[in-house]
């Protein structure tokens, strides 16, 4: 499929998200600022996950939030932390997900998207002019067959938005991917090296609101994240350089949360 540019709108390809089209990265800090890992994934996430009822695959999962600002004096260049929309389930440790990370570099606050089906690297999407402030939409669905993959995100302040069509896995000979999670998250950066992982310090961003959350199973049953949907909430440990809260109601339609810095 062509790129199509239309008025503020980008309609984009998997070509675009190839090693030599991405745009560069965010800095790094040195290793030695890093803060060593050994901690299992659940560890390093704040946020909400739901679960699909029995007999029931999730195929769409959705969620809106407000991009955040960090005061002028809680700014440390390389910090960053993602935010991101997305489902797992089986075979593990397959997640499907889109999302922002926001990182601090010298000019100040910054922003990229990126599209990712883990354990494969995450991608960089092209140039959204992502600001603070702006509302940005991330919509993730496995499409039948459980090999491909449709990734949306639009920033609503400004009308721009990335849609990417039948993304898949590096190994196309994996199983077909069954959803049984879906996940709203906030995510410190995590560098991979040979014998280690270290993480990046969390960019200090406040809080963030995630909202209208829902997900849809392949049977057509809409969840939100009432108790009834078995929904577990994960805070990273305050005994780490990451330390979280979240923040969410009770009863039935629940559809946002706050995840904030303590």
């Amino acid at each position: 499929m062509m790129l199509k540019v239309l008025a503020a709108t980008l309609v984009l390809t998997s070509i675009l998200f190839s090693t030599d089209a991405r745009p560069t990265p965010p800095p790094l800090p040195p290793i030695d600022q890093l803060a060593h890992r050994d901690k299992t994934p659940e560890d390093i996430h704040s946020g909400v996950t739901v679960f699909s009822p029995e007999g029931e695959r999730i195929v769409k999962a959705t969620g809106r939030f407000r991009l955040p600002d960090i005061h002028p004096n809680l700014r440390t260049i390389g910090d960053q932390v993602a935010f991101w929309v997305g489902i797992s389930g089986e075979p593990r440790p397959h997640l499907v997900q889109a999302g922002v990370v926001m990182y601090v570099a010298e000019e100040g606050v910054k922003f990229h998207a990126f599209i990712e089906w883990f354990p494969d690297l995450a991608k960089w999407t092209p140039e959204m002019d992502l600001e603070v402030g702006h509302e940005i939409e991330i919509m993730v669905r496995i499409e039948k067959g459980g090999r491909k993959a449709t990734m949306y995100i639009k920033d609503h302040t400004t009308g721009k938005y990335l849609l990417l069509e039948n993304f898949e896995h590096s190994d196309s000979n994996h199983e077909p991917f069954k959803g049984f999670r879906a996940s709203w998250m906030v995510e410190p950066a995590i560098m991979t090296l040979p014998d280690s992982r270290y993480m990046h310090p969390l960019a200090n961003f406040g809080q963030i609101t995630f909202y209208d959350c829902s997900t849809k199973t392949d049977k057509s049953t809409k969840l939100d994240l009432s108790e009834s949907n078995r929904r577990r909430v994960l805070t990273m440990d305050k005994s780490e350089v990451a330390p979280t809260e979240v923040v969410i109601g009770s009863g039935q339609g629940i559809s946002e949360f706050q995840v904030l810095v303590t």
